[in-house]
């Protein structure tokens, strides 16, 4: 099974099982235009670029200020993937 792993400043951390998550299902997960965030330990977040202007709920995930939820995934050469059972549970450690 595959994952994303959805930070949500207001409902806390939780895995999302999902093949391979779409720029629909992106979008959708984080209410709007996606913007990519690169994280030092390999992961990518997706996150809203308009959640600062939206004064969304914030969170400091990464050592950064982010406003609204984060999808973390991994990023390919040219595109996003899903996170196998052990980087979901790494991911799920790391951003806690």
């Amino acid at each position: 099974m595959k994952y994303v792993v959805v930070l949500d400043p207001l409902r806390g951390v939780h895995k999302v099982a999902v093949k391979k998550p779409g720029l629909k299902f992106l979008q959708k997960g984080v209410d709007g235009y996606v913007e990519l965030v690169k994280f030092h330990n390999g992961f990518t977040g997706v996150v809203n670029e308009e959640g600062a202007l939206r004064n969304y709920p914030t969170q400091v995930v990464g050592g950064r200020l982010i406003y609204g939820t984060v999808v973390i995934v991994k990023e390919t050469a040219d595109d996003l993937r899903s996170l196998t059972e052990v980087e979901c549970e790494h991911a799920m450690t790391a951003f806690k």
